[in-house]
């Protein structure tokens, strides 16, 4: 694989897409979807991913946190695969692509959508500078892989918010939070080394691991009270299509050793988080 598309981390596009799936599945209960922000709001959800992965690529490797136990993929950055100069460059390059996507939006949602894209760039530099470090990325995932998404995309296409679709904002920043736990729970030894102070990191592995199965088992209950209060015909769904993976992959997770066959793990997550948002947005659809 090219190292431009490894430092992208093509497999955790899907905690960019999902959100904008739920929420758009929600919206066509109003009435007919305006696929041109729906597209525009997809194209900066995934930018934006893109967008963290390489600053977050970028800086671990700075501070020396990439050393030669690392179980995770290789980046790019660290192994010389791409100079100091290109990272900055796609970085500046992803950042401007995401900026020409989000302007567009002002004119179907207004001035606000400045200040979130804007926030969206902030915080997408800040998780890996400082706030991962401190133990605040679970937070900020619920917010910009729940939140945000969801609600703005909702909003932009039906002008309204409403209880449920808070449920199904919250529900899914559970969801993609899953895939954190898991990336965190492999690096838990190397963090602690490395003084990063993750949850992960605080819990241990065994809290980890509880904390991993909590997430989908909240998120699912959140999913199927929004469904419910939509009075969704398939409001169950969420808890007969996604949840026996999650645990299935809890299972696998369990068993797994520390070593760098744990990123399989990862490909679970990322492929139960697109499940969720399909099982969701299947019943929010047949609605």
């Amino acid at each position: 694989m090219s190292p431009w598309i490894e430092t992208l981390r093509p497999k955790t596009l899907a905690g960019a897409t999902a959100p904008v799936v739920v929420a758009l599945s929600a919206a066509y209960a109003h009435g007919p979807l305006n696929g041109v922000p729906a597209l525009l709001c997809l194209c900066f959800a995934l930018l934006m991913q893109m967008e963290s992965n390489v600053v977050n690529d970028l800086v671990d490797g700075l501070h020396g946190r990439d050393g030669e136990d690392r179980l995770g993929p290789v980046r790019v950055f660290s192994q010389g695969k791409i100079s100091l100069r290109g990272m900055i460059g796609l970085i500046a390059g992803l950042a401007v692509l995401a900026a020409a996507t989000g302007i567009p939006l002002i004119w179907w949602g207004g001035w606000w959508t400045v200040g979130v894209g804007m926030a969206c760039l902030l915080f997408a530099g800040l998780y890996s500078l400082c706030l991962a470090q401190w133990g605040l990325g679970d937070v900020l995932v619920l917010v910009f892989f729940g939140w945000v998404p969801v609600l703005a995309t909702y909003y932009l296409q039906t002008g309204v918010l409403d209880i449920p679709i808070w449920l199904q904002a919250t529900g899914m920043g559970v969801a993609t939070d899953v895939l954190l736990v898991v990336n965190n729970y492999r690096d838990i030894y190397q963090d602690k080394r490395n003084g990063k102070h993750t949850v992960c990191a605080t819990l241990g592995p065994d809290g980890s691991l509880y904390l991993y199965l909590f997430l989908g088992i909240m998120a699912t209950i959140l999913a199927t009270t929004a469904l419910a209060m939509l009075h969704a015909r398939a409001f169950m769904a969420p808890a007969i299509i996604y949840l026996p993976q999650h645990f299935v992959s809890y299972g696998k997770l369990k068993r797994m050793p520390h070593t760098p066959a744990m990123n399989r793990a990862l490909g679970h997550a990322a492929r139960n988080i697109l499940i969720y948002s399909l099982a969701v947005g299947a019943a929010l659809i047949l609605q």
